[in-house]
């Protein structure tokens, strides 16, 4: 009887699982979020794991990078890299 209940919950654990992005500002701080939106200058987001969020934004010169969910990984970075 346990393993049937066990068997029957487990699926339910994982419909609340999101994706999620991490946004990288360039001072090294992470905001996890869920980006809706990239526009020219700004890029959109709510903050993961908060129901009813608002939509924040923030500028793309404040973004090193965003880690999406899928793997991709995104570079808003306005330095050159340089090799020696």
């Amino acid at each position: 009887m346990n393993k049937l209940i066990t068997l029957f919950l487990i699926p339910f654990g994982f419909l609340s699982l999101k994706s999620q992005d991490i946004i990288i500002k360039k001072d090294n701080k992470e905001i996890n979020s869920v980006v809706t939106e990239v526009t020219d200058s700004l890029i959109k987001y709510k903050l993961y794991n908060q129901k009813d969020a608002s939509i924040l934004a923030i500028k793309k010169s404040d973004v090193l990078m965003i880690k999406f969910a899928n793997g991709y990984t995104e570079y808003y970075s306005d330095q050159k890299l340089t090799s020696s």
